[in-house]
């Protein structure tokens, strides 16, 4: 994790926001914990971890959430089980206009060598972009993904960094648009939220720390 929030570090400064008692929630038969962050002149990074089955199912996602930058939103996730590593690290078309990502299909290329991961068909992944990585890997795959993780992180900042700033409303409004099509439409974690939480509460949680956008 200090090597993922010091690549962040590199390039903007970050401040941890008190989420208050949301920091921690029983999902069923899972444990969730949440930290919502701004990063400034960028816009919201939530960092969610979950364990389940004491301990032999963990899972820890982060889901940039791009307001000031004309980027599409980054969502990382790590899920460790009996000794397999599902890794998920996707780029969701919220822009305007896409910007070069080719660093981040270099990062994608370098992982060729581990098996694709074979996800079930989602409404979003018309807006996924080519550059998203999904990967079976096994524990010996462990350091590579987390090198994957950093190079990601880094090279989608530098890019932000590059980019002129955009209009806040419209891209809070293409990034709502996902939101609200995982609320509506479904998406991994959200029907198993709605049923324990609520609707109320599920959206909340995406809102305000998930994505940021209230």
């Amino acid at each position: 994790m200090e090597r993922m929030f010091n690549a962040i570090k590199e390039h903007y400064n970050i401040n941890k926001e008190d989420i208050g008692e949301d920091s921690s929630l029983k999902v069923g038969p899972m444990k969730f914990s949440f930290e919502k962050y701004t990063i400034e002149g960028f816009g919201n990074l939530s960092v969610m971890d979950m364990k389940a089955f004491f301990g032999l199912m963990k899972m820890t996602s982060f889901i940039f959430t791009p307001i000031n930058k004309d980027l599409p939103i980054l969502s990382i996730d790590e899920v460790k089980a009996l000794g397999k590593i599902t890794y998920l690290s996707e780029l969701y078309n919220t822009c305007s206009n896409v910007p070069d990502l080719s660093e981040c299909m270099k990062i994608k290329e370098s992982l060729n060598y581990i098996k694709d991961h074979e996800s079930k068909p989602y409404w979003y992944d018309s807006i996924k972009l080519p550059e998203t990585i999904g990967k079976e890997g096994k524990k010996k795959d462990a350091e590579a993904l987390e090198n994957a993780t950093v190079s990601t992180i880094s090279a989608f900042l530098s890019i932000a960094k590059s980019l002129e700033d955009c209009d806040i409303e419209v891209k809070k409004e293409r990034d709502a648009a996902y939101m609200n099509g995982l609320l509506n439409d479904g998406g991994a974690p959200t029907a198993l939220f709605i049923k324990h939480l609520g609707k109320e509460k599920t959206e909340y949680i995406f809102k305000h720390i998930l994505f940021g956008l209230d």
